[in-house]
């Protein structure tokens, strides 16, 4: 469940940057993004969330590291056709937040993961020094190594 709330939070911090921080993006949009387009369809923001949602629970199942590769060859894929389709078509298919959206959620699902890691390892050393009476004669590398495992 905390995967999709991380997910829809960065949905919505990439839509409101996007949508209200012209300054911040304006150096991005001169290449990708078509002249005509001012505000987000229903369409476009119902495919950021699906892509958002998508691409959080393929990080949380998989991992950061294996979905990076397939996330960078989207990406790619969808710059060149960004490009093609704003230069020939005056179509916009929103590179940048795409981008963000993808590299935003991968990170966020990744420090989450990260996280619940060290929580768990602090947990079993607090727990491990506790109860020293347990392990007493053996060295602290030895009971630090215990508690890691």
């Amino acid at each position: 469940m905390s995967t999709l709330s991380l997910s829809l939070a960065v949905y919505l911090f990439v839509t409101v940057v996007w949508n209200f921080g012209d300054s911040f993006f304006s150096f991005l949009t001169g290449v990708v993004v078509p002249q005509s387009t001012d505000q987000y369809r229903i369409v476009d923001l119902l495919f950021l969330l699906l892509l958002s949602l998508i691409t959080g629970v393929l990080t949380d199942r998989f991992g950061a590291k294996r979905v990076s590769l397939p996330a960078g060859i989207f990406l790619t894929a969808w710059f060149g056709l960004s490009i093609f389709a704003g230069k020939f078509m005056k179509l916009d298919l929103l590179f940048v937040p795409v981008f963000f959206m993808v590299a935003f959620v991968i990170f966020a699902i990744h420090f989450k993961k990260l996280w619940a890691i060290d929580s768990e390892l602090t947990e079993r050393l607090v727990a491990l020094t506790s109860s020293g009476h347990l392990l007493e004669g053996k060295s602290a590398e030895l009971r630090i190594e215990s508690g890691l495992k």
